[in-house]
């Protein structure tokens, strides 16, 4: 809709605005959840250079991998994932390498307890930072979704937008937000009711299949093609529904090991 902010001779693209935004109210989320939960923000600080290395460089690195087939990457292209102009990221490389810095950070810890208030803290913090995704993407031009007539469609503010030349699309990154928002207020209310070590885990769960769900309103290169009843999906749905079930098995396990240190 209007991707880029102009301040002077400076041109903001929304998405990496997101993106430094993201990040703050990450730190700053886990932050305060580490003094809820009496926990040590000082561990996790010393291997954030590790996260954001890791879905930096990686999460470009798939972008070239999945849409040009580039597996051994030439000194251009090295500069290209370095690179902050544009958006180079792919979902699965985002994804696949936040979740081995989150195992790596939960094998970190033996105590059990201490490692469900880590992944309940990671999600929780994960959602907080997410939510106000969806107002800079609806302004940014990486997350089209399909054409719409329907009222809920939005149109571009700026010919510069590449959303310029549909009539209007459905706002998907509004949908994003809501799915964060939908996993946070769901995972309290089974908290609240149905008492159970690691919540996080379901959080995610309920994520991630939300998220699959938000797909199929988004324009985008498929690949790994199928077509279920009237609907389409590819190579991301399937890797969100596996995240899912794996989050799901991973919060029952959670909770039998709760079941055998209590009796």
């Amino acid at each position: 809709m209007r991707p880029y902010l102009t301040i002077g001779q400076t041109e903001i693209y929304m998405t990496w605005l997101w993106i430094v935004l993201s990040f703050l109210v990450f730190i700053f989320s886990v932050y305060t959840l580490s003094k809820r939960y009496h926990y040590s923000f000082k561990r996790f600080f010393n291997t954030l250079p590790l996260l954001i290395s890791l879905i930096y460089i990686m999460g470009s690195y798939s972008f070239l991998i999945f849409e040009h087939n580039t597996f051994l990457p030439w000194w251009e292209t090295i500069a290209q994932i370095i690179s902050p102009y544009g958006y180079n990221f792919h979902y699965i490389g985002l994804v696949s390498w936040f979740i081995v810095y989150l195992i790596l950070f939960l094998k970190w810890v033996k105590n059990p307890t201490q490692r469900r208030k880590r992944i309940d803290i990671f999600f929780y913090s994960t959602a907080f930072s997410v939510i106000p995704l969806g107002i800079f993407l609806l302004l940014g031009d990486d997350f089209i979704g399909i054409t719409t007539q329907s009222w809920i469609g939005i149109q571009a503010f700026t010919d510069n937008s590449k959303l310029s030349k549909y009539s209007k699309v459905m706002p998907v990154g509004l949908f994003l937000s809501i799915t964060w928002v939908i996993s946070v207020v769901s995972t309290r209310i089974i908290k609240r009711y149905y008492k159970k070590a690691g919540i996080g885990y379901l959080g995610f769960a309920i994520m991630f299949f939300l998220v699959s769900m938000v797909f199929l309103f988004q324009q985008y290169p498929k690949h790994g093609v199928a077509q279920f009843f009237w609907l389409t999906v590819d190579i991301k749905h399937y890797y969100s529904r596996l995240i899912t079930i794996i989050c799901v098995y991973a919060y029952m396990y959670a909770g039998k090991r709760n079941q055998q240190f209590t009796h």
